[in-house]
């Protein structure tokens, strides 16, 4: 019905926009006018998706190629709804979002403070949670500051919420805080930050070698990051969810970082199976020789 009013408006000489070829192809600016049927419309985004000569673009690439001949009402989201549910994009290709923030602890600590001694160049690392109010790093501060180093003669802060109370200013008083900040004081700060991500990346490493011996002599350059889907069964913390984990992972912890996890917004029947690997109960491989070039 759309069409054949957009064919007698053109009859008429009231669309402009439109214009029908000596065929009766109607075109829209001069590309090919798409009419609202799926099956047609299902043809041609695989085929700008995931051809040879497309490769996998994104949502604002495969809009722009296929804007050049192509017309129909809704394009553009069409195209961004496709990309999105598409299997191996949604497998392969990287999020890019701001990540989740650090792991929960027990107790629900979720930052790090930083204070470092200007004199000795020593520091402490404090966990801390986002929503703890200026009383509570103060009483922090106190706990573990003041009691096993006394106060300090001048404290140098960043002037944030943290440090602006009223509470912290009346601590603060007879000390003589001042709020300059110093480049020799950043750069150690951020020296001591550097640390603190060292140590995280240690930390991570020491988890990766049993995973490297898992896969000792498999590439997985090219493996998909994300694999199944799995369900939810309930959030454990903000940036902490439990997962319905088959029977084959049954021995592996249910509850999993936000980092590893993405919404899967496509099929749920396109299942990416996982890789039966063989693992010994001490988690150890057996090296063989494979050439002796030289005794």
């Amino acid at each position: 019905m759309v069409f054949l009013r957009l064919v007698m408006g053109l009859s008429a000489k009231r669309v402009e926009v439109f214009s029908q070829g000596g065929d009766g192809v109607l075109h829209y600016q001069g590309r090919l006018c798409v009419p609202k049927v799926d099956e047609l419309r299902q043809k041609i985004l695989p085929e700008a998706h995931n051809s040879r000569y497309s490769i996998h673009p994104g949502a604002t690439k495969m809009y722009r190629d296929l804007r050049e001949v192509y017309w129909w009402n809704g394009m553009k989201r069409d195209i961004a709804d496709f990309v999105a549910k598409f299997p191996n994009c949604q497998q392969v290709k990287v999020e890019h979002q701001r990540p989740g923030g650090l792991p929960c602890t027990r107790r629900q600590h979720d930052s790090i403070w930083v204070i470092v001694d200007r004199v000795t160049k020593s520091y402490r690392f404090l966990a801390v949670k986002t929503i703890d109010s200026a009383e509570d790093y103060a009483k922090l501060y106190i706990n573990k500051i003041v009691r096993l180093h006394g106060v300090p003669l001048s404290i140098i802060s960043d002037r944030g919420p943290q440090f602006t109370s009223h509470f912290w200013k009346s601590f603060q008083k007879g000390v003589g805080e001042t709020t300059l900040i110093g480049p020799d004081s950043v750069h150690y700060t951020m020296e001591k930050v550097q640390i603190i991500r060292d140590r995280l990346k240690t930390d991570q490493s020491r988890q990766k070698s049993y995973a490297y011996v898992i896969r000792f002599g498999k590439k997985e350059k090219l493996s998909p990051r994300y694999v199944c889907p799995y369900w939810i069964l309930k959030r454990i913390r903000k940036v902490s969810y439990e997962l319905e984990l088959p029977a084959d992972l049954a021995a592996m912890h249910p509850v999993f970082h936000i980092s590893p996890l993405k919404k899967c917004v496509g099929d749920l029947a396109s299942v990416v199976p996982l890789e039966s690997v063989a693992v010994k109960d001490t988690i150890s491989y057996e090296d063989i020789p494979v050439e002796i070039l030289d005794r």
